[in-house]
């Protein structure tokens, strides 16, 4: 599936594995030449379906065999973006963002219907909630971790972490729409001090803003990351890909 995805040589010709292969939404292609068959999807909403799941499974997405073939799909926003989304998601769900020192390292993933996740932390690790690709959503993704009280108070902080991946120059103000449903993220969730980071993950980071409580949102933070703080990896293999583009 994961090649099929990327659309890379895929490790076993479907033959081999009927009983595995859904041939309304995914197939392959033999190209002489190469002697290679390469796996395709039948569209997008197939191919997001099983990404998600994958993602869950903790399938590497933040590799360079899954982004072997940005080059050819760069000049397409939406196969781009697909990419990095889930590269970027992947790296996060591995490793940790660094940027933000209470998030701590791997976490783990689940998988949320509807437009709001159940977020009470039954653990003490940090959980990065997927929303699945169905919904109408305005994140990519939520952290959520239950760290000790700030000094001098009683109550346990809950960073409460969205994330709005993209490649596109402009978009939606997830920001402004995420905050507006605040108040139904928060119910339930009295017991703890919430600490509501906003962070945007794009090709170029730039400076952090910070958000006085107003009627429109509590005290927060808006971080602005490029993809390359989150990833290297990642980041290397698409500003390559945005070069080769150039250049063409």
């Amino acid at each position: 599936m994961k090649a099929a995805l990327s659309h890379q040589p895929v490790p076993w010709r479907a033959q081999h594995i009927p009983n595995l292969i859904d041939h309304r939404y995914f197939y392959e292609i033999f190209y002489p030449d190469s002697k290679l068959s390469v796996g395709h999807y039948t569209c997008g909403l197939s191919r997001n379906a099983v990404a998600e799941v994958l993602l869950v499974r903790r399938v590497r997405f933040a590799d360079e065999d899954f982004l072997k073939s940005s080059p050819q799909y760069i000049d397409n926003p939406s196969v781009a973006g697909f990419m990095i989304e889930k590269a970027v998601l992947s790296s996060i769900a591995l490793t940790g963002l660094n940027s933000i020192s209470e998030v701590g390292g791997p976490m783990d993933i689940k998988l949320f219907k509807g437009r709001i996740p159940k977020i009470y932390p039954e653990t003490d690790g940090a959980v990065l909630h997927v929303p699945q690709t169905f919904n109408l959503r305005i994140i990519d993704g939520v952290i959520v971790r239950k760290v000790k009280p700030a000094e001098g108070k009683r109550k346990e902080r809950l960073f409460v972490i969205p994330l709005q991946i993209t490649v596109a120059e402009k978009h939606s103000d997830s920001h402004k729409k995420f905050f507006s449903e605040w108040k139904e993220w928060t119910a339930g969730l009295e017991e703890f001090d919430m600490v509501p980071i906003f962070v945007w993950i794009s090709e170029k980071g730039r400076k952090t803003e910070f958000h006085r409580k107003c009627a429109d949102w509590p005290a927060h933070y808006e971080l602005y990351l490029s993809i390359s703080q989150v990833s290297v990896l990642v980041g290397n293999i698409y500003n390559d890909a945005k070069e080769g583009l150039q250049r063409q």
